[in-house]
């Protein structure tokens, strides 16, 4: 199971989808040595915000990477159908 699918259990509304961004910057000193290359390097940010079925954002990613491609996509998970486990007794 993954991450995603734990937080859905645990959740009052399931992600829905993410929105996600990928700017260019400039390794400082600590980001150039948490990724293994010198102070400023070009790098990638990617920021993902995960949001549920409600509009709420649920999770905020930041990653960031050297000498590595990227893409930009937009993420979108189907239901057939949703309803809110309801505690019975």
């Amino acid at each position: 199971m993954t991450i995603i699918g734990l937080l859905d259990t645990r959740l009052p509304a399931p992600i829905l989808e993410a929105e996600q961004s990928i700017t260019a910057a400039v390794a400082d000193t600590e980001l150039a040595d948490a990724l293994g290359c010198a102070p400023g390097s070009p790098v990638l940010r990617v920021d993902r915000i995960y949001l549920a079925t409600d509009g709420r954002p649920i999770e905020l990613a930041i990653r960031n990477r050297a000498r590595q491609p990227a893409s930009s996509r937009s993420i979108a998970r189907f239901f057939v159908a949703w309803a809110p486990q309801v505690a019975v007794g």
